[in-house]
């Protein structure tokens, strides 16, 4: 080792962190799903950027391959009310002697 030697030290730029989750939303369909990129923080970003936007693109055309989003007609209040009503109206019929049916 030498003495005195002058070591010259060398700073790196910080790394950009890359997220490995996105996303991503079809303004069509209203589907919405999440990609998931293994290893993002480990690529160059020419590379991520590829890969993020061939992956976008392939999961926007299987979004609109899936067509649009169901909408909801009924509440979940609304749901569990009638299943309520079904239920006695059930519980009712089986109390009744003379009811052969199939609840």
């Amino acid at each position: 080792m030498l003495v005195g030697a002058i070591v010259p030290k060398i700073w790196l730029p910080l790394q950009e962190r890359r997220p490995n989750q996105l996303f991503v939303k079809d303004d069509v369909t209203g589907r919405e799903r999440i990609i998931m990129i293994p290893g993002a923080g480990l690529l160059d970003r020419s590379h991520y950027d590829y890969i993020v936007e061939a992956e976008v693109e392939k999961t926007k055309d299987e979004l609109r391959k899936m067509g649009p989003k169901p909408v909801a007609r009924l509440s979940r209040q609304e749901v569990a009310g009638a299943l309520r009503e079904f239920i006695s109206w059930r519980n009712k019929k089986k109390a009744d002697p003379g009811y052969k049916g199939v609840f």
